[in-house]
């Protein structure tokens, strides 16, 4: 098989490159025989396709170099948009994410009631419902956002839920819950919402619903921090509770309109919650007094003392130091006389304390005569 290729491949090859002669007429020198060798026409054939060869390359280049910076610059420029594209992909699905993992964190806190203002201005740039471009790499995001939708709903619940519990609080001290709803034309209480707040608001149902009973939620929080709620005195005991009991100087039935508290003479005074101070002086039977206004028609009285540390006009905090303890105006020995006063009407304090303090009572002791 193998010698009868050889043998064609030879014969062809003798066909193509055998000796040839040529007959060649000039007026000089006549008829004249030209002989040209096989070997002569197989170099000549060799140079013509090493011609060839360098001919096509260069042409090959020539080609590429003028046409090359715009398939380049193509290339490049299709290269930059998919790059561009998948960029884009990876950041909506790192927002969506992100998107879900806030509004879920918020939602758990709204839930529990642990939820402040600030959380829900945090939240608002992710709850404003705008759709990212990658909808078919999210599509299996979509169930998670359709239950945080339905949280999103029942946290509205919840927020009324402890709205209701606020306003239980407030009628177990005997307060209107109308005294702290100041109303707005948005429905809800004098709240300051931010341009994030008011777009989600406006992109999404649900979190306008949220907003609304949320934002009534953190302003009664605010307001009813404002309610006295801190012991006055931090050690001491109980020497007459609220209500009719017999005058110590008079020895007949009367009112007593606050709480007696006795501890050592020169004992810390405080404030029992934030306010603005009103009266500090000399008051009568109630000997040095200072009176605190807590807002909403709330005031605080703190009789007896033997020194006051404030002064009308002084805004003081919570548990702040106010006086000390004493016996000056009427009364029968160091003790506190403390006093709750709503629109000017005293009222019983014990329901506005959440810890007992019943274990501290102990009748007898100093007194006083308001």
């Amino acid at each position: 098989m193998r010698s009868g290729v050889a043998a064609k491949c030879s014969s062809a090859w003798t066909r193509c490159f055998r000796d040839r002669e040529f007959m060649h007429y000039s007026s000089d020198h006549g008829m004249k025989v030209v002989r040209i060798s096989a070997r002569s026409q197989i170099a000549a054939a060799f140079l013509v396709l090493c011609v060839a060869v360098y001919s096509l390359t260069m042409t090959g280049v020539a080609l590429a170099g003028t046409s090359s910076p715009t398939a380049e610059g193509g290339t490049t420029a299709e290269m930059q948009r998919l790059q561009q594209e998948l960029a884009s992909l990876k950041n909506d699905v790192a927002m969506k994410a992100a998107s879900l993992e806030a509004k879920q964190s918020f939602i758990e806190k709204v839930i529990s009631g642990e939820a402040s203002m600030d959380d829900l201005e945090r939240a608002a740039p992710l709850l404003d419902g705008d759709e990212v471009s990658a909808a078919g790499v999210l599509a299996p995001l979509a169930p998670v956002e359709a239950r945080q939708e339905k949280l999103l709903e029942y946290a509205s619940i919840a927020a009324e839920s402890h709205i209701q519990a606020r306003h239980d609080r407030l009628e177990t001290l005997g307060l209107s819950p109308d005294r702290y709803a100041r109303e707005t034309g948005m429905g809800g209480p004098e709240v300051s919402i931010g341009e994030d707040l008011r777009e989600a608001a406006e992109a999404n149902p649900r979190f306008a619903a949220l907003l609304t009973s949320w934002g009534r939620l953190d302003y009664l929080d605010d307001e009813m921090k404002t309610l006295p709620h801190v012991l006055p005195v931090s050690e001491f005991r109980f020497t007459s509770e609220y209500g009719r009991r017999v005058d110590p100087f008079r020895r007949r039935a009367a009112m007593h309109q606050g709480l007696d508290m006795a501890a050592p003479h020169g004992t810390a005074i405080r404030s029992s919650a934030p306010g603005k101070v009103v009266k500090a002086g000399w008051a009568g039977g109630y000997g040095k007094m200072v009176e605190i206004d807590h807002g909403n028609g709330i005031t605080s009285r703190y009789a007896h003392m033997s020194r006051i540390l404030v002064s009308p006009g002084d805004r003081v905090s919570a548990g702040e130091s106010i006086g000390k303890m004493g016996s000056t105006g009427r009364s029968t020995g160091s003790h506190l006389h403390f006093e709750i006063r709503v629109d000017g009407r005293a009222v019983d304090p014990m329901p506005y304390f959440e810890q007992p303090v019943l274990a501290a009572h102990d009748d007898g002791g100093a007194q006083g005569g308001q």
